[in-house]
């Protein structure tokens, strides 16, 4: 199935398609930039016949004989410069408009007078829109970068609301406008009420708005789901076991590289086939899979170093084979520096400690697990984690505001943050406190499994891990957005596929009651948490998901304190 990089990446390139100029150069603006870097690589533009590749506002000077290709965020003071680089004449063998999302009639009415000022209007040789405006994290992950969307989807100022809405509701249409050419318009489901509901019929008219036919549709309708964070806090603040998860949890996580504030810096290949592999299993299956591995691939290279050179198939065959394992053998080593930096974090913080309570959390203990919580939170982990498991505790089904006062005053003072414990309250009389996990989920492993992982592995930072990563081995629980979409994609009866809103676009009134036989089929679902997501639900999801292709997103893609900073504000 083609992943949404993919699709992102086959929206871009037409940029560069038809111009009248072997060469080119490429102007955008820092947001531009940021959705191009992990796509189009200098030598892929290179190979496009881009030349040079410039902030548009940088200092530039005028040249003959090449196209300017533009990919701007339609701001303002995007058109304004615009404008200005025209009127300049820097481009006089053509400009080449694309814009990363529609452009309002506002903004074309202001480029167009001051295009007509300038008397160079015949200098624009074409203008786009690509849809393009959000930013790809992994081939199915996406951000479309709105900061403080939490407190800004929760906040009282109507306006500001209504363009929050807006804004979303664009760039969740230029996810759809990638997707349309291989499966065809979107269905929306959405949760009824607040903000997700009103981003839903915001894009369903959108959609409506821009129809160009539909697009092939091989691959079936996609289905987008969106999600109302305040609904669904829990996944945002608790604790992963699963790699990925942890590593953006306790080391800085961006666009495919990993730094530990120490001078540690690595990247991370979304095409190595081991962290393919082993992103969503739990921490230990990871350290035991490393180091398993990187044993079978030092065997192999010592096994191919020793090959007699007068033997000439073994030599060819040592030649052809041994710089792909060596490549193998680096990324696995690149992995081991990563797992010690991550093991290392995550001992000092208790994170298993704390895992272990949030999943027994999970399955209806409630209150009591009081004095074990308080405990964990006078004695253990950083203050981050601390309030973390007071706001999962807060959450959790049979906990009543009396219990949660007393963990809450067990923190420390610094770490109760502005209006948090107010807000959690609030969230409290929303979300639906019994549906965080799944009812019929596992109990918990423990630390037998890790002991058994670790049993006959040599590797000295598996057997380093006993002790520290005892109680990270997940139980499989479904977060509770896991269990909608799952329910949704499956169009079970008597589950959330009878509450969400059906929205399509193809149809009007959007909102309608199609029977489950009629609905077109999905082989591609998009869950979209408005008011951000997290690495730890997508690794939830795409653990426990059918034979569906999963892209997932989120105004924004945040860690637990970072959430945190938003619900207090």
């Amino acid at each position: 199935m083609t992943t949404l990089a993919a699709a992102q990446k086959s929206a871009l390139t037409p940029l560069f398609n038809n111009l009248p100029t072997a060469w080119s150069i490429l102007i955008y603006d820092v947001p531009s930039r940021s959705i191009m870097s992990p796509l189009l690589t200098v030598q892929t533009l290179r190979s496009l016949g881009v030349t040079l590749h410039l902030l548009i506002t940088s200092s530039r000077q005028p040249v003959t004989g090449v196209s300017g290709v533009y990919l701007l965020t339609p701001t303002p003071s995007n058109v304004d410069m615009l404008i200005s680089d025209v009127n300049k004449g820097l481009y006089p063998s053509g400009v080449h408009v694309n814009w990363t999302t529609k452009l309002s009639r506002e903004l074309l009415e202001r480029l167009g007078r001051g295009l007509v000022q300038g008397g160079n209007q015949g200098n624009i040789k074409g203008m786009w829109d690509r849809h393009t405006n959000f930013l790809t994290m992994n081939p199915n992950v996406f951000t479309l970068s709105i900061p403080g969307s939490f407190a800004r989807s929760n906040g009282g100022d109507i306006k500001d609301i209504e363009a929050f809405v807006s804004e979303t509701a664009f760039g969740l249409m230029s996810v759809a406008g990638c997707l349309r050419e291989s499966s065809g318009d979107v269905v929306v489901r959405c949760e009824k009420g607040g903000c997700a509901e009103m981003v839903g019929r915001k894009l369903c008219s959108l959609i409506k708005g821009n129809a160009s036919g539909g697009g092939k549709g091989v691959g079936g309708r996609p289905v987008v789901v969106i999600v109302d964070r305040t609904k669904h806090v829990k996944a945002m603040c608790g604790h992963s076991s699963s790699y990925q998860a942890l590593m953006a949890d306790v080391l800085e996580y961006k666009g495919g590289k990993a730094t530990d504030g120490e001078g540690g810096k690595w990247e991370v290949g979304e095409d190595e086939e081991w962290w393919g592999a082993n992103k969503f299993k739990s921490f230990p299956e990871a350290v035991e899979g490393n180091g398993k591995e990187l044993k079978e691939v030092e065997k192999e290279e010592a096994k191919l170093r020793g090959i007699n050179p007068s033997t000439t198939t073994g030599l060819l065959g040592a030649v052809s084979d041994l710089p792909a394992l060596l490549a193998r053998k680096k990324s696995l080593e690149t992995h081991t520096s990563i797992l010690t930096a991550c093991m290392q974090r995550i001992g000092e913080r208790d994170i298993p400690q704390f895992f272990d309570v949030e999943s027994r959390l999970g399955r209806g203990v409630g209150e009591k697990l009081e004095e074990e919580v308080i405990s964990l939170i006078r004695e253990k982990g950083s203050d981050g984690d601390k309030v973390r498991l007071a706001v999962i505790y807060g959450l959790s089904d049979g906990v009543s505001v009396g219990s949660l006062q007393k963990v809450w005053d067990a923190l420390p003072e610094a770490s109760k943050g502005g209006k948090l414990f107010d807000n959690l309250t609030q969230i409290r009389s929303v979300s639906n406190l019994g549906s965080a996990m799944s009812a019929n989920t596992p109990p918990h492993s423990g630390n037998n499994v890790l002991l058994n992982l670790a049993t006959g592995v040599g590797s000295s930072l598996v057997a380093g891990a006993r002790e520290k990563l005892a109680g990270l081995v997940g139980a499989g629980d479904l977060a509770s957005t896991t269990r909608i979409v799952n329910n949704i994609m499956a169009a079970r009866e008597g589950t959330e596929d009878d509450e969400y809103l059906y929205l399509d676009p193809r149809v009007h009134p959007p909102a309608i009651n199609i029977p489950r036989s009629q609905r077109p089929r999905a082989e591609t679902v998009v869950v979209f948490g408005v008011g951000g997501g997290g690495w730890g639900e997508y690794g939830n999801m795409a653990v426990n998901k059918g034979d569906w292709n999963l892209i997932y997103g989120g105004t924004e893609i945040l860690e637990g304190e970072e959430f945190l900073k938003q619900m207090a504000s």
